[in-house]
């Protein structure tokens, strides 16, 4: 759970309030999601990875362990917003094909890059 926190901070993180938002499956955002590096550095396949449902929750997945969130998703502000353990993390998001890059609004240099994963 210690790395929970910086991780989610990264994402997805996903990490979401207003119309465009969590729920519907509308947001590009709703699916599995595998990471592929954290902070410049390429993480193993399969270590960490999440799945965005359309209500609005997800979970991540990490070392066999899985932790809930919720998220909403802002496409016109390109920001998605998650919150898990009481905290809340916003972060830009940018998709582009079946790539999608989080970046923390409070550190930018907390990026995280996921890859869509198939059903």
């Amino acid at each position: 759970m210690k790395r929970f926190a910086p991780v989610m901070a990264a994402v997805v993180v996903m990490m979401l309030s207003g119309l465009a938002m969590a729920g519907g499956s509308e947001s590009p955002m709703v699916g599995k999601w595998m990471a592929t590096s954290y902070q410049g550095e390429e993480l193993p396949e399969g270590a960490f990875w999440v799945e965005n449902r359309d209500d609005g929750t997800g979970t991540l997945h990490e070392g066999g362990e899985e932790y809930p969130y919720t998220w909403t998703h802002d496409e016109e502000a390109g920001t998605c917003t998650v919150t898990a353990d009481g905290e809340e993390m916003v972060y830009t998001v940018v998709i582009e094909g079946d790539e999608l890059t989080f970046t923390s609004v409070e550190d930018p240099d907390d990026v995280m890059v996921m890859k869509r994963m198939e059903d």
